[in-house]
């Protein structure tokens, strides 16, 4: 089992409760944020525990001491103090378990910092996880709203193999001694870890303050691609999709509140579409695949049937079928390839990716030159609007908000009212901007 705990200034009373649940829990590794009980090492020990250190650095709360159970292999990797150029604090280290290394971190992020994960992440394999306290307010783990600090942690997540996984309860893990709650502890996991983790919380020591993250590994199983699915529109009953969403998108989602109101009526229109517009997983097709290939490989296999008999011929048979699939496979994709960008039409796929290509050819590209379409040629800007408005209102991805244009443009007539009535009113009272996520994404592209 694994733990984590923010102790704030970690006293002789807490310690006290915190020693017995180890011991009651039988805990194999207990990280917690002691602020200064980190500066001396001879203090707060437990037995049968070895102990590893973070001294305090000049932030006022920080400091970390892990506790590993001695019959456990340890190797501690890295770790980083809370200074002037470091982004984040933390404690990384090796645990074996059967034979088996896990990389467990402990990190600290202070209140109103700008984490910077990037030396976290180094080596991030199947087998690693992560606890501490992030202090990153976002929705997807219970608050009101999401903070910079709780986007760039989402960004983390969704934009590498990790996992959040809730605690069992689905409870706030801070107490305040106002009465005050909140989320700021977080356990991340690799994918491959995700079905074996269990998270748990224990109370916080003394009634108030944060409570004890505990994650313990459940029985193995084999690590599988997480399934992606897609909305299959061909399949879409539009019909009923109008009829439901005239029921559900009323006036009544009209609000004071406009980004409320915004994100009522985007997760009313997604549960609308969930019941209308199946969701399906696309193939993974191999374009360069053929029947050559595939013979290939059948010898290539019973060649290596062969070589288990541990014969010298058996040996150069299968290192010969391995070099011709290996060489076929690269011919093929390459001609594959060479082929798709022959037919590629590249001044009607994008002005950015000719001109490109242009500048590559030496070959003057005309920056003024006008838009075509077939034959005939956009000069007015009706025609330019139109024609880019019918290339990016079909067929295309979601925004932060899940929509796709197509549910926009299947809405019932009741429900196109409610969504002008609501433009109109955000255009009437003034309103910065509908989601804020969907600010950050414009920003950042």
């Amino acid at each position: 089992m694994f733990s984590f705990l923010n102790a704030g200034g970690l006293t002789n009373d807490k310690f006290t409760e915190l020693k017995t649940i180890v011991l009651n829990n039988d805990l194999d590794v207990m990280g917690i944020k002691c602020g200064a009980a980190a500066d001396n090492k001879e203090y707060f020990k437990l037995n049968d525990y070895q102990k590893f250190v973070l001294k305090r650095s000049r932030q006022i709360a920080s400091g970390i001491i892990v506790f590993v159970k001695l019959s456990l292999k340890t190797k501690l990797i890295a770790s980083r103090q809370m200074t002037t150029d470091d982004k984040l604090e933390f404690v990384q280290m090796h645990i074996w378990r059967q034979d088996t290394p896990i990389r467990v971190s402990f990190l600290y992020n202070p209140l109103n910092n700008m984490p910077d994960f990037d030396c976290i992440l180094l080596n991030w394999d199947s087998k690693s996880l992560i606890l501490g306290d992030f202090k990153a307010p976002s929705t997807r783990w219970g608050y009101m709203a999401t903070s910079c600090i709780g986007s760039i942690v989402e960004n983390l997540i969704d934009s590498n193999p990790i996992d959040f996984i809730e605690n069992e309860e689905n409870s706030p893990t801070f107490l305040s001694y106002s009465g005050g709650v909140s989320h700021p502890d977080l356990l991340l996991t690799h994918p491959a870890l995700s079905d074996r983790v269990q998270n748990k919380l224990i109370d916080s020591l003394g009634g108030a303050g944060h409570k004890i993250l505990l994650s313990s590994f459940i029985k193995y199983r084999p690590y599988r691609e997480p399934k992606r699915t897609y909305w299959n529109l061909k399949s879409a009953n539009w019909a009923k999709f109008k009829n439901l969403t005239n029921e559900v998108l009323t006036d009544s989602l009209i609000m004071p509140n406009f980004e409320y109101s915004s994100r009522l009526f985007t997760l009313s229109a997604l549960k609308c579409a969930s019941f209308c517009i199946p969701r399906e997983q696309q193939k993974k097709y191999n374009p360069f695949w053929d029947e050559n290939l595939q013979k290939l490989k059948k010898d290539r296999d019973e060649a290596r049937e062969r070589e288990r008999e541990l014969t010298t011929l058996g040996c150069v048979a299968l290192r010969k079928a391995q070099a011709v699939l290996k060489n076929t496979i690269i011919e093929v994709k390459r001609s594959t390839y060479i082929s798709f960008l022959e037919k590629w039409d590249f001044r009607r796929d994008g002005v950015k990716v000719h001109k490109f290509l242009s500048q590559l050819n030496s070959t003057n590209f005309l920056r003024n030159e006008p838009i075509k379409k077939s034959s005939k040629e956009l000069t007015t800007d009706n025609d330019i609007c139109s024609d880019f408005g019918g290339h990016y209102t079909r067929g295309k991805s979601t925004g932060p908000d899940g929509i796709l244009p197509e549910f926009l443009i299947n809405l019932g007539d009741s429900a196109k009212m409610t969504l002008l009535a609501f433009i109109n009113q955000t255009w009437k009272h003034g309103f910065q901007v509908l989601d804020k996520s969907y600010n950050r994404t414009n920003s950042q592209t």
